[in-house]
């Protein structure tokens, strides 16, 4: 990734063991390459940014009573039992 961000070959290694810090047109050209939003960067409860935002997508496109009933399904859904810490 460093090498295709045009940096030398141990730039990201460095901004992982917290030698360097990207500059913002690389922290933006980093997350283009993940293929992730800046905000599901920051997001570490979200596992599968790419799934939800497929879904969001998809949801946005339909009608209101359509997304209406999804919202419907989807709280009646059973959720994942979080761990305490």
């Amino acid at each position: 990734m460093s090498l295709s961000l045009g940096m030398d070959a141990n730039y990201i290694n460095k901004i992982e063991r917290g030698k360097a810090f990207p500059s913002m047109v690389a922290f933006f050209d980093i997350c283009d390459c993940l293929g992730i939003s800046q905000r599901d960067f920051f997001d570490e409860g979200n596992n599968n940014p790419d799934r939800i935002n497929k879904l969001v997508e998809v949801y946005k496109e339909l009608e209101d009573k359509s997304q209406s009933l999804v919202s419907e399904m989807v709280k009646a859904l059973p959720r994942k039992k979080r761990s305490k810490k």
